[in-house]
């Protein structure tokens, strides 16, 4: 029967860390055709999606672009446009023409901290900007680790000592009362209830059988 109902046990399930959430924005764009930037940030935010982290949505990144275009590579700055999009981390890429070709950089930035945690570049052709995105992803994010260990709850704090009780007093019993005397007899006999007193007579002569001696 025990058996049977094993399935009604409560079954205690371990909490599942909470995701990182990840702003991905461009920094820096010289020289490079928009059209090949839009490319390279769809093939970055892909990249991140083989990832346990959540994206901060286009819409809100549009919000705050002109913000990380301000900072540069500034982390401090790179940190407080994160936390007002509330990322935990920035994925911030430049892109800049060099001679033929593009080069890209990657920062992985910290937000609580405001620090760069990791870097990483390429030099490609503008063409092939979309199919560096993996690499450059994999190699900033080698020493990062996204899920942050969930922290076991403090235990409770221990109940308070109960108060001790006063020092018992010991109070001295009072001696039993004394039965009441019964009331002496002048006359008469004495009965469980008090005197017994004969009828008031002259007197009572005792009957004596006739015909017999006197």
């Amino acid at each position: 029967m025990l058996a049977a109902l094993w399935f009604l046990a409560p079954v205690a399930l371990a909490a599942e860390p909470a995701q990182s959430v990840v702003l991905v924005g461009n920094y820096q764009a010289l020289g490079v055709d928009a059209k090949r930037v839009t490319e390279l940030e769809q093939a970055l935010r892909a990249a991140l999606g083989s990832q346990p982290v959540k994206l901060v949505s286009l819409e809100e990144t549009e919000k705050i672009r002109r913000g990380l275009a301000l900072c540069g590579e500034d982390a401090a700055c790179v940190g407080s446009v994160g936390e007002r999009a509330g990322a935990r981390w920035v994925l911030g890429y430049g892109a800049g023409k060099v001679g033929g070709s593009v080069l890209v950089n990657l920062l992985w930035v910290d937000v609580v901290r405001g620090k760069t945690v990791s870097t990483a570049s390429r030099k490609v052709a503008a063409a092939a900007l979309p199919t560096v995105a993996g690499a450059l992803v994999e190699e900033v994010l080698k020493d990062v680790v996204l899920v942050e260990p969930v922290q076991p709850e403090p235990p409770p704090p221990p109940l308070p000592a109960p108060p001790t009780p006063p020092p018992a007093v010991l109070v001295p019993a009072e001696p039993a009362a004394e039965p009441a005397s019964r009331p002496r007899c002048s006359s008469g006999r004495r009965s469980p209830s008090g005197c017994w007193r004969a009828p008031t007579t002259r007197s009572s002569r005792r009957l004596r059988p006739t015909g017999g001696r006197r």
